[in-house]
């Protein structure tokens, strides 16, 4: 099927279908690129792609809370996330995943509002990668635990590993990372979302 198309222009008009007069042909598109988007980036970055139109609203939505590259980069990892875990019995799958984004965003606004920043000095990051799994574990454990995983796996490595977690748990600002490390803003949201794809597709192999 996706090998008709023969641009990927050709691809996001029949994916998107704006006119909404194939909607079972646009969710067969929907669906190969799904298959292909546990393994192949390319498929992921497509799919994000087509949805860009209907994540970029929901950044925008965010602005308040967070500056519209930081909504932008959280957007981007929801999406990822539901992409390589999607199930696929479920029916019109570019609303759905807009839709789970739109609900994790909320409950990622609601943890970012509330949370206090004392959760302790970056310079344990490199322990904290390594801490074991314990019972009753906050959202931050899970986190650190996934991470681990996939470092110890070979999925991610210690430098990305770090940027996860100094801005999901310690809650650091990515111009502050990019001053430290040198690097444009850009890059660091750019390396960041990547390794959270990575840390994606281990927990899509933890959950199965």
């Amino acid at each position: 099927m996706l090998s008709s198309l023969p641009s990927l222009g050709a691809l996001t008009a029949a994916a998107r279908d704006m006119a909404g007069e194939d909607l079972d042909g646009r969710d067969e598109l929907h669906f190969a690129l799904l298959r292909l988007a546990t393994a192949e980036e390319d498929a992921r970055w497509a799919i994000l792609h087509l949805l860009h139109p209907a994540l970029a609203r929901i950044a925008r939505l965010y602005s308040d809370t967070w500056d519209h590259d930081e909504a932008s980069s959280l957007v981007v990892s929801a999406a990822l996330d539901r992409t390589v875990r999607y199930p696929h019995g479920l029916r019109r799958p570019a609303a759905v995943i807009v839709r789970w984004v739109r609900r994790a965003m909320g409950k990622e606004a609601k943890r970012y509002c509330g949370r206090h920043r004392a959760l302790g000095p970056i310079g344990v990051l490199d322990e904290a990668i390594a801490l074991p799994a314990v019972p009753s574990r906050s959202a931050a454990d899970e986190l650190l635990d996934l991470v681990g995983q996939a470092v110890r796996a070979g999925a991610l490595d210690a430098p990305r590993a770090r940027l996860v977690i100094l801005h999901r748990i310690l809650s650091v600002p990515t111009s502050d990372v990019a001053e430290e490390k040198g690097y444009p803003a850009s890059t660091i949201r750019q390396r960041r979302s990547r390794a959270e794809a990575a840390l994606a597709i281990v927990a899509n192999g933890r959950v199965a």
